[in-house]
């Protein structure tokens, strides 16, 4: 697979003949004759010579080639010739085995485009945003694995929630300053942030989001859908986590007050990191050998 990069465009172009699977995959593509030719020179500039090997990164050069090296003023429907050949090969590779496994949604060290999506039909409910930076997501940066999981798998639940696009696109750009944030802060894991942490979180939105973004409120509810995404799906109740959600602590009903409204015992505010482990294992004892009603546990 050739090793992409912003400057293969401004390479001659290479004595290269394009395998007839691309020739063929482009040429079914409903575009204009021009885009067709444009997507050819390119494929045989960078030496293409499979579609799998169409990925975010190359289409992120094939922009720069657009723009810097064809001088177009109008890169959209070239960009969408670009998808609809890879989304067309994606959905043609997952009518059978060895091509599900190979264009499955999975947590790898590489860019994950949501338009790219294993799932085409979910996929294509974001074809009318596809250009927002909401749709990237980029596992290669210097992160713990860790907390790539954890983002990995909130971003999944937030693919799957049944809401409004507008209230999904928020939730994914609220996910993807988290996840920001965390890097440039040093965070391993969501769990374990603090009050402190959490205000920090709430100045970063604060000054260092486009004022044209949505509200910092609005964003700041991805942390906490992070948090409880997180704790209800792992394995094993995590009682190192800052925040407990009731629901995944398995309490018997006669121990629950449905008539409650508390559904989460938060140790966040508890600043000094000694003291609020204290607390959580005294509160693991309670939940877990008294069998003292909930309500009761918690006041």
């Amino acid at each position: 697979m050739p090793a992409y990069a912003a400057q293969y465009w401004r390479q001659e172009e290479k004595k290269y003949v394009l395998p007839d699977q691309i020739i063929e995959a482009i040429d079914s593509c409903e575009t204009e004759a021009h885009t067709k030719k444009h997507l050819k020179q390119f494929f045989m500039t960078v030496g293409l010579q499979d579609l799998s090997e169409m990925d975010y990164p190359l289409r992120e050069a094939y922009r720069e080639y657009l723009t810097f090296h064809l001088h177009l003023k109008n890169i959209t429907p070239h960009l969408r010739a670009y998808d609809r050949i890879k989304q067309a090969y994606i959905r043609e590779q997952m009518t059978t085995l060895s091509g599900r496994q190979k264009c499955q949604w999975r947590l790898e060290e590489k860019v994950l485009f949501i338009p790219y999506h294993s799932d085409q039909k979910l996929a294509m409910e974001f074809d009318t945003v596809r250009h927002k930076a909401n749709m990237v997501w980029d596992f290669t940066q210097p992160a713990p694995w860790h907390l790539k999981e954890q983002i990995f798998t909130t971003l999944n639940a937030i693919l799957q929630e049944s809401c409004r696009a507008l209230k999904r696109s928020e939730h994914l750009t609220g996910l993807q300053n988290l996840y920001r944030f965390c890097v440039q802060n040093d965070i391993a894991d969501i769990e374990t942030i603090d009050a402190a942490q959490e205000q920090a979180f709430i100045h970063y939105l604060d000054s260092d989001i486009a004022s044209d973004t949505k509200s910092q409120q609005r964003l700041m509810t991805a942390l906490n859908i992070c948090r409880k995404t997180v704790f209800l799906q792992n394995p094993e109740i995590n009682w190192n986590a800052n925040v407990w959600y009731v629901e995944r602590l398995n309490l018997p009903k006669h121990r629950l007050n449905p008539s409650s409204s508390v559904t989460t015992i938060s140790f966040k505010e508890i600043s000094m990191p000694e003291n609020r482990a204290y607390a959580k294992e005294y509160m693991k004892y309670q939940v877990g050998i008294t069998g003292q009603a909930f309500g009761t546990i918690f006041t």
